[in-house]
């Protein structure tokens, strides 16, 4: 309705896209979906009031129908992955680089941008599971504070057990496996013949 200079723009549903004027690039579909969007461009917005904060921000997905747009939702951020209901990004209004799918699993520091032209040599991000703010490249995690976090690898009745590939200082690789009994790991400079690797 207001677009000037936009194009290559896709909108689809009541003022979807209803504000852009020079956002070039982006797809809105649903009810409300991007309707405040002037200028950001290389966003998705899918979903009844998908993005509805979303004013200048670019190279983002946001996906999952929104009921409180008046919460915390992103407006200016970059390079951000929202999909679930009511998505919010743990950086608010203004995140950048971050990832939440669900409130269950979360990310920080995502490097791909639409000026990229092939996956950054230097990946640097982080992951959640059940932490919006990681503090290693991967933390999984119970959430409350008086709770056992517990993770399994493997599975009950796999009879070839879990092989764990980790890496020394020095680069080379070493083998952490549980035999039959056991109740300590075994090490090994060489692959777990008897289990199943990952």
């Amino acid at each position: 309705y207001h677009n000037t200079t936009g194009n290559e723009n896709v909108a689809n549903g009541f003022q979807a896209l209803y504000s852009n004027t020079t956002g070039h690039d982006n797809t809105a579909s649903g009810y409300f979906a991007l309707p405040y969007e002037t200028s950001g461009s290389h966003n998705i917005g899918l979903g009844y009031f998908a993005g509805y904060n979303l004013t200048t921000g670019y190279d983002n997905i946001l996906i999952g129908d929104v009921s409180d747009y008046n919460g915390n939702h992103l407006t200016t951020g970059v390079n951000d992955v929202c999909i679930g209901f009511n998505c919010i990004l743990p950086g608010g209004t203004g995140a950048n680089n971050e990832l939440n799918i669900d409130n269950i699993i979360f990310g920080t520091g995502l490097t791909a941008t639409s000026s990229s032209t092939s996956i950054p040599s230097s990946l640097t991000g982080s992951v959640g599971i059940g932490s919006s703010t990681p503090v290693a490249n991967f933390q999984a995690t119970n959430g409350a504070s008086d709770a056992t976090t517990t993770i399994e690898l493997g599975k009950s009745g796999q009879n070839k057990g879990t092989c764990l590939k980790l890496y020394r200082t020095d680069g080379s690789a070493i083998y952490a496996s549980v035999a039959a009994g056991a109740t300590t790991f075994t090490l090994s400079t060489t692959a777990c013949a008897t289990v199943t690797n990952f």
